[in-house]
């Protein structure tokens, strides 16, 4: 093995060496290793601020980096992120979710239909905006229409009302 001449590469070179080592040394030692995963620890409190604004330029500095590692993250964890999403948006377990779902026997609590419409698995959660409070599982379409309707009673009943007058207005016309 001929050594390197200039001191970037010697440098570069005993770094290896060094990893190297360490490596062999991490797999064979156990006392010594877990004394290195406790100073990894404790530098990682001391410099926690500074380690988060690292990744917060990167982030800026690499959009579609960050954007590729949360798609694979979220292909990789749908169930996670599923639990997760239900619990810090409507406060439900998973467990609390499915017994609903069992309990509407996988239909909408609006329209009695399966979700097919659905990109998604399973039924959305309803819940008023002012109280988030739960009020049931709606398939997609039924969802969005009381959402679009700003989940206001009257305006839906007017929606219904103006449906009911022109399907008569329809129905008069073919007599």
């Amino acid at each position: 093995m001929t050594l390197p001449t200039d001191a970037a590469a010697r440098k570069a070179a005993a770094n290896e060496a060094r990893k190297e080592r360490d490596r062999l040394r991490y797999a064979t030692d156990p006392e010594w290793a877990e004394k290195k995963r406790r100073q990894a620890r404790e530098w990682g409190r001391k410099n926690a601020e500074r380690n988060r604004a690292r990744a917060r330029e990167w982030a800026v500095a690499n959009p579609e980096a960050v954007a590729k590692r949360q798609a694979e993250w979220y292909g990789k964890n749908k169930k996670i992120q599923r639990k997760s999403a239900l619990k810090r948006k409507y406060g439900l377990t998973p467990e609390q979710y499915e017994a609903m779902r069992i309990a509407q026997k996988d239909l909408c609590a609006v329209c009695g239909e399966r979700d097919t419409y659905s990109s998604t698995s399973g039924l959305c959660v309803d819940h008023c905006h002012e109280t988030g409070r739960v009020r049931g599982l709606l398939c997609n379409r039924c969802n969005r229409a009381i959402g679009l309707m700003r989940d206001n009673e009257r305006i839906l009943q007017a929606a219904a009302g103006y449906i009911r007058h022109h399907d008569m207005v329809i129905a008069n016309a073919a007599d």
